[in-house]
């Protein structure tokens, strides 16, 4: 076994409310997607609005997408879904027509195996290729493109999402929770950076743990210390990363804010909990306010900070046995966000205007 000691960093950037609204399926075949016939291909009338081909979820990840790249030497379950168009609303309904799964040669990926509505993809190396499910006449029902990925690197994140920054450590706070061994691979042609991979048959071993999801696992309460945790994935041989767990945090920051602060309208305020500099994971968030309300929102060490007026607001974040009190000014926007407040100001505009006696009717009307 290989000894591997990692510096571990999420590698999503900064989320703000905007988006976490939900993404376009990315699980969509080509006919899904366009609702045509590609122009080299002869169609089945079995599929008219073609496939969806949902591969796996991921752990310490809030959005769903698409099928990700499969690990070189490890394998991915996808399931084949479609649109009967029978008046059902839309509900999808496992492929259960005859069908061929071709790989078309099989650069990325290679069809495995099959069963029933599940095809089962194994990772050749970092690049594309046809995933083509066809009748057995070889009419298509639909066609996407897959990735494998050649192994690069593992990143242990928190089970349950949160918002860390790029580049930040991550350390965990005691106790027992979800920790998910990240796969980064290196991506298909072309593309720059690391993407997360997918390998359903990788072995995560840490002493007194148990399997959550075939990339989380539920340790033990971890006491302050390292934990050695044993991964074995892909083509790879059995490797070992640290989970680093810390009695508390040093200090809370706050982390930059993607949208101002809008009366009326919640905005999302997230903070770090650190200890040494590094993102301390796990610990319990609470968060108040002296103008309007902040509470909890999607992620655990991010507020919805909703203001009641212009001006000051001072929000306050604890967590790991430190606060901290972050001030912030509230504003108005043109938009939806507060036209309740800009009404109310203009009617007392008005109202004010009305007591002066040298301002005509039209004119304080104007005011």
């Amino acid at each position: 076994m290989s000894s591997l000691r990692l510096s571990l960093s999420l590698i999503t950037p900064i989320v703000s409310l905007a988006s976490l609204a939900p993404l376009p399926a990315c699980n969509l075949g080509e006919r899904a997607t366009t609702g045509d016939c590609p122009d080299d291909e002869m169609c089945s009338g079995d599929t008219p609005r073609g496939l969806h081909f949902e591969g796996a979820e991921l752990g310490g990840s809030l959005l769903p997408g698409g099928p990700l790249p499969t690990l070189a030497g490890g394998t991915q379950h996808l399931r084949l879904t479609y649109d009967p168009g029978d008046g059902s609303n839309g509900a999808l309904r496992d492929l259960d027509r005859p069908y061929i799964a071709d790989d078309d040669g099989g650069a990325g990926v290679r069809v495995e195996r099959t069963n029933g509505p599940i095809v089962t993809l194994r990772g050749v190396a970092s690049q594309t290729n046809y995933l083509r499910i066809t009748d057995l006449d070889g009419a298509l029902y639909d066609r996407k493109q897959l990735q494998g990925a050649a192994f690069l690197k593992l990143q242990l994140l928190p089970g349950q999402p949160e918002q860390i920054l790029p580049g930040d450590a991550i350390v965990f706070a005691p106790g027992a929770r979800d920790i998910t061994v990240a796969l980064l691979g290196q991506p298909a042609e072309g593309g720059i950076g690391a993407v997360r991979a997918v390998d359903e048959s990788m072995k995560i071993e840490l002493s007194g743990a148990t399997r959550k999801t075939w990339d989380t696992i539920r340790t033990p309460a971890l006491a302050a210390g390292l934990h050695a945790v044993q991964v074995t994935a892909g083509d790879r041989p059995a490797a070992r990363a640290d989970v680093e767990v810390v009695a508390g945090a040093d200090e809370i920051v706050q982390q930059p804010m993607q949208a101002p602060l809008v009366v009326g309208s919640a905005t999302m305020v997230c903070f770090s909990a650190r200890a040494a500099g590094r993102h301390v994971a796990g610990l319990a968030w609470t968060f108040a306010s002296d103008n309007g309300t902040a509470t909890q929102a999607l992620l655990p060490n991010c507020a919805a900070v909703k203001a009641e007026h212009v001006g000051a607001v001072n929000v306050t974040a604890t967590a790991g046995g430190r606060t901290l009190a972050t001030p912030l000014t509230a504003v108005i926007t043109a938009g939806a966000a507060a036209p309740a407040t800009i009404a109310a100001e203009a009617t007392a505009r008005r109202e004010a205007a009305a007591i002066d006696t040298t301002a005509g009717e039209r004119a304080a009307a104007q005011q």
